[in-house]
C-alpha cells in the first residue's frame, strides 16, 4: 500500500496500492452500458514552455531516496518521494526527502540526528524565485505536504502532523496513533478535499481500516469510523466517496461502525459501487457496479470524477450524471498502455481537474512512479472542455513525483522525478457550448 499522499493528487495519493487500484477500476468499468455515450478526446490544444523551472539538486535533491510501500498481495515497490502543493495563488511548496549523514538516536534528539530530512521549499508561483525554506528531521521517509488552505499549511513529520504558517513557523501539532506491526512500512495515509479545508486520515492493515476526517485549520477531529472492504475513500468540505472493494453484508446484528459520535450497522453494497455521504450521515449508492462506475474524486463539494484504466466521466454528488463517458486513454499506445494515474488534482476553486496519464509497461507492475508520463491533460468544468494537453514527448518528460494546479486554475506545476520543478501556464475558460 502506498504511503503517501499521495497525493497525494501520492496519498496526496489515493488507494491502497496501484497495481490493485487499477486492476479494481479495470474491473469495475468492464461492464458494457450502451446508454451511456462514449466520447473520444483526441486533440487538445498542446500546452507550451514552462514560464520557470527549478533543479532541485541545488537543495540537497537526490534521485535514488525513496519509500517502500506495500501492495495489497504483499509486494513491497520503492516510490520517489517527492510531494507539492500550491498553498495560494501566488505560492508553490515543494517538500522532498534528502539523507545526511548521521544515526539515528533518540525521538527527542530526532532533529539534529536523523539521517533523513524533509526539505520543504516555497517558490514565488510567477517567477520560481525561493520564498522560505525549511528542514526536519524526520524518522520514516513518509512526509510530506498534505495540504494548504488560508495561508497555512500541513506537513506530514513520520508520526506527526504539523500545521505552519507560510513563513513555515509551527502553529500546532498532532500526533497519530501507531502504524502498525511493521515499523519499516507506513500503514497510514491520506487525501484531502480540493479547497484543502479537509484531510482524510486512513489507516489500513489485513483488510480493516480506521478512518479520520480533520478539520486542516484546527487539526481537530469532525468524525471517525471503522469498516471492511473499502477502496479509494475520498473528501470533500462537506461529503465523503467511495468505492467498494467487495460486497459488505451484514453479517452479524451486533456489529456496529462509529459514525461521528453514534454507531451504525454496517450497510450492504456490491463490489464496484460508489457511495457518497454527508459528514456525519448515511451513505447512499451514487453508481452501481453495472452503471460503468471507476475511483471516485471529488472536483468540488458537489462534483465527481469517475476514472478507470482509460475512461472518466464527471457526475453530481446526488449521481446526475453531468458529462460522457471521456476515453482519453488508449490501450496499445507507442511504447505501451497510455493508463490514467492516481496523481488527479483538482483547482481549490473546483472548475478544473488535472489527469495524468502513463505508459504502463507490464513489467513495472502497474506502478505510475515507475512509469513515463504519456501526456497531462486539463479539463475545463464550466465549459465541458478538455482545454489543455500536456506532451510529454514535446517537452522531454519522463518519469514525475506529482502535479498541482494553482487555486484558479490557471497554472500547472510540474516535479519531475530527475529533480525538476517545473511552472506551465494554461488557458483561460473557453465559452461554454449553448445550452451548457
Amino acid at each position: 500500500m502506498l504511503a503517501a499522499k499521495r497525493r497525494n493528487c501520492l496519498a496526496r495519493r489515493l488507494g491502497t496500492g496501484l497495481a490493485m487500484l487499477l486492476a479494481v477500476g479495470c474491473m469495475a468499468w468492464s461492464v458494457s452500458e450502451p446508454e451511456l455515450k462514449i466520447v473520444r478526446v483526441r486533440k487538445v490544444p498542446p500546452i507550451g514552455p514552462p514560464i520557470w523551472r527549478v533543479d532541485l539538486h541545488a537543495f540537497g535533491y537526490a534521485d535514488h531516496i525513496s519509500q517502500p510501500s506495500k501492495t495489497p498481495d504483499g509486494a513491497t515497490i520503492s516510490v520517489p518521494i517527492g510531494s507539492m502543493l500550491f498553498l495560494d495563488e501566488s505560492t508553490l511548496a515543494v517538500t522532498f526527502v534528502r539523507r545526511v549523514p548521521g544515526k539515528m538516536t533518540s525521538r527527542d534528539r530526532l532533529q539534529e540526528t536523523s539521517p533523513l530530512r524533509l526539505q520543504a521549499i516555497s517558490f514565488e508561483a510567477g517567477s520560481g524565485r525561493v520564498r522560505t525554506q525549511r528542514d526536519w528531521g524526520i524518522s520514516s521517509a513518509g512526509s510530506y505536504v498534505v495540504t494548504g488552505h488560508s495561508g497555512k499549511f500541513v506537513l506530514r513529520l513520520g508520526q506527526k502532523f504539523v500545521l505552519y504558517s507560510l513563513a513555515m513557523e509551527a502553529l500546532k501539532e498532532l500526533e497519530l496513533p501507531p502504524s502498525g506491526k511493521e515499523p519499516k512500512v507506513d500503514f497510514w495515509w491520506t487525501n484531502r478535499s480540493p479547497s484543502g479545508r479537509r484531510i482524510l486520515l486512513v489507516h489500513e492493515q489485513a483488510g480493516h481500516a480506521d478512518y479520520q476526517v480533520l478539520d486542516s485549520e484546527a487539526l481537530t477531529s469532525l468524525e471517525s469510523w471503522s469498516a471492511r472492504g473499502w477502496l479509494l475513500p475520498v473528501v470533500a468540505d462537506d461529503k465523503l466517496a467511495v468505492m467498494s472493494r467487495h460486497e459488505i453484508p451484514n453479517s452479524s446484528p451486533n456489529t456496529k461502525t462509529l459514525v461521528g459520535d453514534h454507531y451504525e450497522k454496517p450497510r450492504t453494497f456490491a463490489e464496484g459501487d460508489v457511495a457518497v455521504r454527508r459528514l456525519g450521515g448515511a451513505w447512499t449508492v451514487v453508481c452501481n457496479k453495472g452503471s460503468r462506475c471507476g475511483s471516485p474524486f471529488f472536483v468540488n463539494n458537489d462534483v465527481l470524477a469517475l476514472w478507470g484504466d482509460v475512461d472518466l466521466r464527471f457526475i453530481r454528488a446526488d449521481g446526475q450524471p453531468l458529462s460522457p463517458e471521456f476515453r482519453i486513454g488508449e490501450y496499445g499506445a507507442r511504447g505501451g498502455d497510455a493508463i490514467i494515474g492516481d496523481m488527479l488534482c483538482a483547482s481549490a476553486r473546483g472548475d478544473r481537474l488535472a489527469v495524468p496519464l502513463f505508459l504502463l509497461r507490464p513489467y513495472v507492475d502497474g506502478d505510475p512512479h515507475l512509469c513515463d508520463l504519456a501526456r497531462g491533460l486539463v479539463f475545463d468544468l464550466p465549459s465541458g472542455q478538455w482545454i489543455a494537453s500536456l506532451e510529454a514527448r514535446q517537452h522531454k518528460i519522463e518519469r514525475i513525483c506529482d502535479l498541482a494546479l494553482s487555486p484558479d486554475g490557471t497554472h500547472l506545476a510540474l516535479f519531475r522525478q530527475e529533480g525538476i520543478v517545473e511552472v506551465y501556464p494554461l488557458p483561460a475558460s473557453p465559452a461554454a457550448p449553448q445550452g451548457k
